[in-house]
C-alpha cells in the first residue's frame, strides 16, 4: 500500500467540536494509502493530546511525531522573530510605519511567524521520515471545520502540481511543498495590484479580491504561488462568491469547502446535550451571585453554545469560576458547549 505524511499544524483550540469530523472527511478520500502523522502545535496539554492521540488510533493511523513550539530548541525561536523583523522592516521601507501600527492591508505581527510554522512543522517531519511518502497533505484541522464536496479524483497524478486552499490546506510532493515553504517564508514584498493576479484572486475570494489585505497570510500565499507554480490548483470550494456575491453555485462547486471555526478561541472544556421537560430556572453564577439567564436560553434551545460571558454579556463575579445552573439540579461547567432541548 502507498504510504503519505498527514502534517497537521496549529493549536488545538476548538479540536473537540472539529479534528474527529474532518479526519474522517479526508479519510474518506484516502482509502488506498497507508498515512503517518506528523503534528506541530503549542500550549501543551497532556488531557488534550491524549484525546487527539486516541483519535488518530481509532483510525489505525501511525504517530510519527507530535512537537510543541515551547519545546523546540531557542535558535528556531529566534529564527522565527528574525523573519518576522526582516519582514516588518520590508514595509516600513515600503510603505512607512504606520502601515505596521495600525494594522492597515491585513497587516499581523505573527503573520510571518505563522508561516514559518508551517514550514518548521514540514522540517521537523522530514527528520522522521522513514520512507518516500507518495505525497505530502499539510493542512490546519483543529480549529477549523473542513467538509469534502467532490471525490479528490487527482490523487494518483499529483507530479509537480500544488493542490491548495489558500494558506489553510496543501497537498504536494515532498521536495514541491518544501520549496514553496521556503519562498513563503523567505517572502519579500512585490506589486499585487496587476490585472491578471487579481483575477485570479477573484475566482478564489470573491471577499479578498474586495477587501484586498495584501500583507496577509493569505494574499502573500496566494502571489507565491501565482508568480512560481504554474502548476497550483486551488480546491477550495468559493464560498464567498456563493454566499455572498450570490454567484451561482454550480459554478463554483470545487472539492473541499474549509473555513475557520467560529468557536476557535473560546476555552471549550466538554460537549455535552441535555434533556429536560422544561426549563423552571436558569442561574449562571455560583449559589451565592448569579444573574437570571432563563430568556437567553429559551432563544437557545436546539442550538449548539458555549457556556460563558460572551453569550451571557455579563460577568456577575469577576475573577471567579462560574457555572450554569439549570432547575437548581443540572450544572453546566463554564466552558462546556451545550445543546439544550426541552420537552414540554
Amino acid at each position: 500500500m502507498k504510504k503519505i505524511a498527514l502534517e497537521l499544524f496549529g493549536q488545538y483550540r476548538s479540536y473537540i467540536l472539529n479534528f474527529e469530523h474532518n479526519l474522517k472527511q479526508l479519510l474518506s478520500q484516502l482509502n488506498n494509502y497507508q498515512i503517518d502523522v506528523y503534528i506541530f502545535s503549542e500550549n501543551y496539554n497532556k488531557e488534550k493530546e491524549t484525546d487527539i492521540i486516541n483519535i488518530l488510533k481509532k483510525y489505525n493511523l501511525s504517530i510519527k511525531m507530535i512537537k510543541y513550539y515551547e519545546h523546540i530548541d531557542d535558535i528556531y525561536k529566534q529564527t522565527s522573530k528574525i523573519y518576522q523583523h526582516k519582514f516588518n522592516n520590508n514595509i516600513d521601507t515600503i510603505y512607512g510605519k504606520k502601515y505596521r501600527v495600525e494594522g492597515l492591508k491585513g497587516y499581523h505581527p505573527f503573520t510571518i511567524e505563522y508561516i514559518y510554522r508551517k514550514y518548521l512543522l514540514h522540517k521537523f517531519s522530514k527528520e522522521y521520515f522513514d520512507c518516500d511518502y507518495e505525497f505530502i497533505i499539510n493542512a490546519r484541522f483543529f480549529d477549523v471545520k473542513f467538509n469534502i464536496i467532490k471525490p479528490f479524483d487527482f490523487l494518483e497524478n499529483i507530479n509537480n502540481n500544488i493542490y491548495h486552499s489558500v494558506d489553510t490546506f496543501y497537498i504536494a510532493k515532498e521536495h514541491i511543498l518544501n520549496d514553496f515553504l521556503l519562498k513563503c517564508v523567505n517572502y519579500k514584498i512585490t506589486d499585487m495590484n496587476i490585472p491578471e493576479y487579481r483575477k485570479m484572486l477573484k475566482k478564489y475570494d470573491y471577499n479578498l479580491n474586495g477587501c484586498f489585505p495584501f500583507l496577509s497570510s493569505e494574499l502573500i500565499t496566494t502571489k507565491i504561488l501565482f508568480d512560481n507554480y504554474n502548476n497550483s490548483i486551488n480546491i477550495r470550494y468559493n464560498f464567498t462568491a456563493v454566499e455572498i456575491s450570490k454567484e451561482p453555485k454550480e459554478e463554483w462547486i470545487n472539492y473541499i469547502d474549509i473555513r475557520l471555526c467560529t468557536m476557535r478561541h473560546q476555552n471549550i472544556s466538554n460537549i455535552q446535550n441535555i434533556k429536560i421537560n422544561k426549563i423552571i430556572s436558569a442561574k449562571y453564577g455560583n449559589n451565592d451571585i448569579y444573574i437570571d439567564v432563563i430568556d437567553i436560553l429559551k432563544k437557545n434551545l436546539n442550538k449548539q453554545i458555549i457556556i460563558g460571558n460572551k453569550l451571557f454579556n455579563n460577568d456577575p463575579l469577576k475573577n471567579v469560576v462560574k457555572n450554569l445552573i439549570i432547575n437548581d439540579e443540572i450544572i453546566v461547567k463554564e466552558g462546556s458547549i451545550i445543546i439544550i432541548y426541552e420537552d414540554i
